[in-house]
């Protein structure tokens, strides 16, 4: 996602006019088929506008390069180096101008001029004039960042092509739906270099997003059960890629595909907001927000209900759950905690929402339940330190971490460091996870692939920690 220096709509597509806050302008010296646009500021009203200054007058103080020439999809530049191609699409939010000359020399211009041609990047410039410019940056169009991870797992070399086909055929032995993609694999001549078959339902040409979705579809066909509760994307990345960051667009729609219907249909996924599950009631003259009802959940504005209204629950505990998709399935499927205890989400464990929320429960026991990985243990700490109180790790034990399923982070040394350092820094009661994880040389294991080991028994690990009820509470502080 954009940093706060990217406006809402950067990401459009290259075909971009005034009507999306941007008009093309003049600079000097800018090679064949690249074109300079106002990059778009945010009115008051949150609305994209053209830079003009008082006199209503064009006055750019910042312009991106961009091709002006019709592109594929993904089609970069003949000659560039491989690794010099893996170093850009592994481009996060941006890159520096001075970290691209760093890694291209000499070579810098020309390179991001290709790059910009084909489509692939977006070099930001400063601008004093027409004829005094400079690049500050470089990032990756829309349609390439959404390549871009299938793509550099692709460059990072591919299987053996006999032996990936077939091991996906063993993988699909035994799911009748799944036959007919076994049968085109099976057929490829052992000869031949890895790639698609044709004929597959997956409608993809590329290795990567159609193993993604293979798997993916296995994974759903063996474990989902009729009438049962529904498998998440996060879980069924979790479990079948080995993380949830390989589950790109691109292997989702082949995925969807594959099994013939909207991704939405058969998996479930949860939406972004703060969000509040269990005893407690929020009113404001009449009532703005009962927890209890809400289904699956009720959003709260974690500072407004500090600064307003009549807070009060009846709640025997906290728990604070790290990963939104999680969360919602607590809420779901788990009457047992949602019940007794407030469940509550707010897009990251230790953010100043949830801290603002959780620093007026006063005794109220406060369990965390997280990833069982060095940030999650990591996340878990930090809560704890900065309410200034005890919290209970829970469903994040060595043992469950020993059996689950294991991701690589992306940064994988990062995390080998932060978990050897949770060891003697971390919350007491997670330090035996932290070595587990030490030892594992960083691997880290999602909470969502353990939801069928965990929520069966979520509510009688919280019985063990929760203060008795006390009807319509008073909200602490009040």
């Amino acid at each position: 996602m954009p940093d706060s220096d990217f406006p809402e709509g950067y990401h459009l597509p290259l075909a971009v006019g005034e009507a999306c806050g941007r008009v093309r302008i003049h600079l000097a010296g800018l090679p064949d088929g690249v074109a300079a646009y106002t990059v778009p500021v945010t009115d008051a009203e949150g609305a994209a506008r053209v830079p003009v200054d008082r006199k209503k007058r064009l006055h750019p103080k910042e312009a991106d390069l961009i091709t002006e020439r019709p592109v594929q999809p993904y089609d970069p530049p003949a000659g560039i180096d491989k690794g010099d191609l893996r170093w850009v699409l592994e481009t996060g939010t941006h890159r520096q101008w001075a970290s691209a000359e760093k890694r291209f020399g000499d070579r810098t211009w020309d390179t991001c001029t290709d790059l910009i041609r084909a489509g692939g990047v977006v070099v930001r410039c400063d601008v004093a004039d027409i004829r005094d410019w400079k690049p500050r940056r470089l990032y990756l169009t829309r349609t390439w960042a959404a390549q871009a991870a299938d793509v550099v797992r692709e460059l990072r070399g591919l299987p053996v092509p006999f032996e990936a086909r077939q091991d996906l055929v063993t993988l699909i032995a035994g799911i009748p739906a799944l036959e007919d993609e076994a049968t085109l694999l099976a057929a490829m001549p052992e000869s031949d270099p890895l790639r698609v078959p044709r004929g597959t339902r997956t409608k993809t040409t590329r290795w990567t997003t159609h193993e993604a979705a293979i798997r993916a579809a296995c994974f759903w066909y063996r474990h989902q059960q009729p009438g049962g509760r529904r498998l998440t994307e996060r879980e069924v990345a979790g479990h079948a890629l080995g993380g949830t960051k390989e589950w790109t667009d691109a292997s989702k729609a082949a995925f969807a595909a594959l099994l013939g219907c909207p991704i939405d249909k058969v998996l479930d996924k949860a939406d972004h907001d703060i969000r509040v599950r269990g005893p407690l009631w929020w009113t404001v003259g009449e009532t703005a927000a009962d927890a209890r009802r809400g289904y699956p959940w009720v959003g709260l504005p974690s500072g407004g209900i500090h600064a307003m209204g009549d807070l009060q629950h009846d709640a025997r505990g906290v728990l604070v759950i790290e990963n939104a998709d999680t969360f919602q399935q607590v809420c779901m499927h788990c009457p047992e905690v949602t019940d007794r205890w407030l469940c509550i989400w707010g897009k990251g464990s230790a953010t100043s929402g949830v801290v603002a929320f959780l620093t007026v429960m006063s005794d109220d026991p406060i369990a965390v339940w997280g990833d069982l990985d060095a940030y999650g243990v990591q996340i878990v700490t930090n809560l704890a330190e900065r309410l200034g109180r005890d919290i209970t790790p829970v469903a994040m034990t060595a043992d469950l971490y020993a059996g689950g399923t294991k991701y690589k982070p992306d940064d994988l040394d990062d995390a080998k460091q932060v978990a050897e350092k949770m060891t003697t820094d971390g919350l007491p009661a997670l330090r035996g996870l932290a070595q587990a994880i030490t030892r594992a040389g960083g691997l880290g294991c999602e909470q969502e692939t353990l939801y069928d080991k965990v929520l069966p028994t979520l509510a009688e690990q919280l019985t063990a920690i929760e203060s008795p009820s006390i009807p319509n509470q008073p909200w602490p502080g009040r």
